[in-house]
């Protein structure tokens, strides 16, 4: 890719003045982690049901903040767990028939998004740490 700029830039049409990337790996820098993962599992057995998702965003150096010997500034990688009991009613008749229950937790350990220069990147991961929610869920025919 860094060729067919360069290869524009000659040619005149883009900007000779426009700075262009290094020829040079940028994974691991500025927001692009090297690693990123998730995994789901979900159980049921009649009308319960139990789902887990876990989420892996691997470290990166925020590149525009030093630290006090001039590396940059390493964001730490983060490991979330997400977790959620449902229960789901029958057809059998009455108000819930038809029906679902959920409770779960998002982030159910706490960690929360880890520390930049500006606070957190939120292009890479989610302002917010543990939180319980419930949803019910009616189907009317």
């Amino acid at each position: 890719m860094i060729e067919s700029l360069l290869a524009a830039r000659s040619q005149g049409k883009i900007n000779v003045a426009t700075s262009l990337p290094e020829g040079k790996d940028l994974i691991r820098q500025g927001g692009r982690p090297e690693w990123r993962g998730s995994a789901s599992l979900t159980w049921s057995k009649g009308p319960v049901q139990i789902g887990t998702f876990h989420q892996y965003i691997g470290n990166y150096d925020e590149i525009g903040f030093l630290d006090a010997t001039g590396k940059p500034w390493l964001v730490k990688s983060q490991l979330t767990h997400n977790l959620y009991v449902q229960y789901k009613f029958g057809d059998a008749g009455g108000f819930m028939s038809g029906s679902k229950i959920r409770v779960g937790a998002r982030d159910i350990t706490n960690v929360g998004p880890p520390l930049t220069s500006g606070g957190y990147d939120g292009f890479v991961h989610r302002p917010y740490g543990r939180y319980v929610y419930a949803t019910v869920t009616k189907a009317f025919d």
